[in-house]
């Protein structure tokens, strides 16, 4: 019976009609289980930013540490730049203590509302890093703050500074 009822949300989720795709996304999240992780990991490789997002929002309830690659991964895909704020966003319910580096390196080389995502991780969570991360991580900075990018103008030099020199 459950096994039914999956197919049919995954399917409303895949349809055109935006608010039921929603309502079938809120309760596939609600169901749970492996066959719907497995389907919205696989819903993060997809071209469609808002089939994207709304999988990456159902994963950050869920907050299976196994999703933190998958999401990294789709953050890092050229073809998601700009557009990964909320795979970003869906991180900061899991436990990413050992994304010093991945997260400095969306902050430093992402769009505006990914790196906003990805400071707000660093200064909520705690970190396990080696000295060789710090020191890679201070060496990109050195390299980014020659020519920020807007969003790092934006955001404000001196807020990412502060949180680079606490490492």
């Amino acid at each position: 019976m459950q096994a039914t009822r999956t197919a049919t949300l995954q399917a409303l989720v895949l349809g055109d009609d935006d608010e039921t795709a929603d309502d079938a996304f809120e309760e596939l999240t609600e169901l749970g289980g492996e066959e719907v992780f497995q389907f919205l990991l696989q819903l993060l490789e997809t071209d469609k930013p808002l089939l994207r997002n709304r999988a990456a929002g159902s994963l950050r309830d869920l907050a299976d540490q196994r999703a933190i690659q998958p999401l990294l991964a789709a953050i890092q895909k050229p073809a998601n730049h700009g557009r990964n704020g909320t795979l970003v966003y869906a991180l900061a319910t899991h436990d990413c203590c050992y994304l010093l580096k991945d997260l400095c390196l969306i902050v430093f080389y992402q769009g505006y509302e990914a790196k906003h995502m990805a400071l707000d991780i660093l200064e909520e969570q705690e970190f396990v890093y080696s000295e060789e991360d710090v020191q890679e991580i201070r060496r990109l900075w050195e390299q980014v703050r020659q020519k920020p990018d807007r969003a790092l103008q934006e955001i404000g030099l001196n807020w990412i500074e502060k949180i680079i020199e606490e490492l």
